[in-house]
């Protein structure tokens, strides 16, 4: 409901699995997930930047940065 705090998640695959997951937690939003976006391996899907409208913020590697980066978003 309103007023709820939302939870941001990072997905780890931006594959059909991880889309899902994004589509689901997308269409349930009084779940009160938010998606940041994916971390993704192949560097070709990094390259397009987005799947499913949501941004592919780096490698596993890269996670370090990423939550820093977001932690207090």
């Amino acid at each position: 409901g309103l007023g709820k705090v939302s939870k941001h998640v990072l997905i780890y695959g931006a594959g059909g699995a991880g889309a899902n997951l994004a589509r689901e937690l997308q269409l349930h939003i009084e779940l009160g997930f938010r998606i940041l976006g994916f971390i993704e391996e192949d560097e070709k899907v990094r390259r397009e930047g987005r799947v499913i409208g949501i941004p592919v913020l780096g490698r596993g590697e890269d996670l370090p940065e990423i939550c820093e980066k977001y932690r207090n978003k």
